[in-house]
């Protein structure tokens, strides 16, 4: 199964390429740390850093679930807006989100997720206008 989710002020696309891998796409000049948090009994993947419009791939250990955000450099390391992940979950099938749990205030972390080719957000958390 493959999905997309879009990350970060002026914003950083990430894309969950197959089961199993997200694909990240920076699409701004600002490098960011990618934050992994593995839920309880699943493996510990490091963080991976992307260049201002650079790109990276995280492969995802089989049956993963947990969650990422996104440090903008220079900025304190507090989470914020969460792309969460079940990869090979409930009756063998990956379910995704968007969480606003940690900080709802968070503009520059995810915003997005949704299938790699079909470009139609399952949930966006964009900044208000004013």
């Amino acid at each position: 199964m493959q999905f997309s989710a879009l990350f970060a002020a002026a914003s950083a696309l990430f894309t969950l390429a197959s089961a199993g891998t997200v694909h990240f796409i920076n699409q701004d000049s600002t490098a960011r740390t990618i934050v992994f948090t593995p839920n309880p009994g699943c493996a510990e993947i490091p963080s991976i850093n992307i260049l201002g419009l650079g790109t990276a791939d995280q492969e995802f250990p089989t049956s993963w679930v947990g969650n990422w955000y996104s440090v903008s450099e220079g900025a304190t390391d507090i989470p914020g807006m969460l792309g969460e992940v079940a990869f090979e979950s409930w009756a063998g099938l990956t379910y995704f989100d968007v969480s606003a749990i940690v900080n709802p205030d968070d503009y520059n972390g995810v915003k997005e997720i949704f299938p790699l080719h079909s470009n139609l957000p399952r949930k966006r958390k964009e900044k208000p206008k004013g």
